[in-house]
């Protein structure tokens, strides 16, 4: 549901799963730390496991669990980075057993990242656990009761508990009081729970804007099923929702660059275990009665198609200029665009030509493949040719062209270009930007209105767009919503001085004399007094006189 849009309606339902568990998930705060050489303990984000019964632990765990395996059974290696951060890691080529070039090319790479997979939780109350023990460079403590008790979170409220008609409600009064809450991270999880926390971290990744800050509030949630492999050695559940939350997290760490390549050793390692050559043999000892299901629980985890987890991996290896594993990924999958496109970042533009000639002799209707040799070749011809071939119905081409006609500065053909594109496709907030741009450059300033509102109205945390928007407003003389349309700019982008003079500009026509005051401070402090609007400081001096 969080995947068609259905934000709080999949709250509720997430909610509902973890009551019919007997037990609450929620995001809380305890002391801890995130790298190595870090010695002062932060704030950092875990999630708390808070039971809603009594006996709530032992109805779980009467549970028939599915696919509960060791990590050596998952094809995992318990020394590989993704499970002990700060242990010695194994070679490369011990994580991507079964990937053919990649073998070559990962030889030698080790994770030497000082960042720990999970954040090492302090001891609070002079040797108890703050949050569910000392979660060692992602290893549980040795303190059982560290693990098992959480003094400083306080016990649940009477209105979070369940119903007292639920049959899950403590049958009398004189019930013992309900234990408090446990951190996830430390406490044994069965696979049904571990597949919740994955769907709670979608929910979270469904609910908020793609930046930073949504990765690290996705964290908690994946860190606490990575923390099953490791917990005293216990089992981890089944290899196709630990590869998810693998998978998650891999994502996060590709984004920066102190743990870039143990996300590249990640991907690879999960592309092995699900579908390469560890996927088989697990196969076959399967059949001999031996060997781990592997797609056990995948239809409750989030992960990808076969094709869709191989172009992801292919990316990484192009990102960290690993071309030869790349392209053999990429031919596998026959993403013969994309396998092109890696041939001329090589360099080697006659290969990229000769795979699309041939693939076009097999099927010369392609629209995309004569998009890519347009590309190559850089030329308008071929985009032409790709748009004929589709019977006017492929999107890709007209935008080629519009991109095309901009380079060359022809304003007025990339617009009606752009036009035809989303006619097709208008749920593509890059194409209405640059519709918007190209008419602004026509002087049509409707059009570019239009066009640039459709940005907001699908991306609304483009503060380009609600800047341009406010200007072209400003030039029809329509202040206050100017004003309102700059008011959501600022919030975007906070830093930008020319934005706030701006502000400050319209707030000023539409007589919000206090937010012109603010506008024109902001300004002058981001560019160190060096701007001030002496226009609109002269007129709220009149307005106060």
């Amino acid at each position: 549901m969080s995947a068609m849009g259905y934000i709080q309606a999949a709250k509720e339902w997430l909610q509902a799963a973890g009551h019919h568990l007997g037990f609450a998930y929620e995001v809380s705060g305890a002391m801890g730390t995130r790298t190595v050489h870090q010695v002062e303990a932060k704030a950092q984000m875990v999630v708390m496991r808070r039971p809603l019964f009594n006996g709530a632990s032992d109805a779980v765990n009467a549970l028939r669990d599915i696919g509960n395996y060791s990590a050596q059974e998952l094809g995992f290696e318990t020394q590989a980075p993704i499970l002990n951060a700060a242990a010695p890691v194994a070679d490369a080529a011990t994580l991507s057993e079964g990937v053919r070039q990649s073998q070559i090319d990962l030889q030698g790479m080790k994770d030497e990242s000082d960042v720990f997979l999970a954040p090492k939780m302090v001891p609070a109350n002079g040797g108890g656990s703050g949050s569910g023990g000392d979660v060692n460079n992602g290893r549980a403590s040795d303190d059982k009761d560290a693990v098992h008790l959480t003094d400083s979170v306080e016990t649940s409220k009477a209105s979070d508990s369940p119903d007292p008609n639920s049959p899950s409600s403590p049958p009398s009064p004189s019930s013992p009081p309900i234990p408090k809450p446990v951190a996830a991270a430390a406490t044994p999880l069965k696979t049904i729970e571990q597949c919740l926390l994955l769907a709670h971290a979608t929910a979270v990744k469904a609910a908020t804007s793609e930046d930073d800050l949504q990765l690290w509030e996705m964290a908690p949630w994946i860190e606490a099923v990575l923390a099953q492999v490791i917990l005293g050695g216990q089992a981890g559940g089944a290899l196709a929702v630990q590869a998810a939350a693998r998978l998650l997290r891999a994502r996060h760490e590709r984004k920066r660059s102190r743990t870039r390549e143990r996300a590249l050793l990640t991907l690879s390692q999960v592309e092995a275990a699900l579908y390469g050559s560890l996927a088989d043999e697990q196969r076959k000892r399967q059949r001999d009665g031996q060997g781990v299901d592997v797609f056990v629980g995948a239809y409750s985890a989030p992960l990808p198609l076969q094709n869709q987890l191989k172009k992801e991996l292919a990316e990484c290896y192009i990102a960290m200029g690993l071309l030869g594993a790349a392209l053999e990924l990429l031919e596998e999958i026959e993403q013969w665009d994309a396998l092109a496109a890696v041939y001329s970042i090589a360099g080697k533009k006659h290969a990229a030509e000769a795979i699309i000639q041939r693939r076009l002799r097999e099927n010369p209707m392609d629209a995309k493949l004569w998009c890519t040799l347009g590309d190559l070749h850089n030329d308008e011809s071929f985009y032409h040719e790709a748009w004929r071939r589709s019977h006017h119905r492929h999107s890709r081409s007209q935008r080629s062209l519009a991109t095309y006609k901009m380079r060359s500065k022809d304003y007025a053909a990339a617009a009606t270009h752009w036009s035809k594109a989303l006619v097709l496709n208008p749920l593509n907030p890059n194409a209405w930007f640059n519709l918007g741009f190209c008419l602004l450059r026509t002087q049509d300033f409707i059009g570019a209105l239009n066009a640039f509102t459709r940005v907001t109205q699908q991306e609304p945390d483009n503060g380009e767009a609600w800047n341009n928007a406010a200007a072209l407003w400003m030039q029809l003389r329509r202040f206050r919503r100017a004003f309102y349309a700059l008011n959501e700019a600022v919030k975007l982008k906070r830093e930008n001085w020319q934005l706030w003079e701006n502000f400050a500009r319209a707030a000023l026509a539409s007589r919000q004399h206090t937010q012109a005051v603010r506008g024109l401070a902001q300004a002058l402090e981001l560019s160190r007094g060096e701007r001030l609007h002496t226009d609109s400081a002269t007129g709220v001096v009149r307005s106060l006189e």
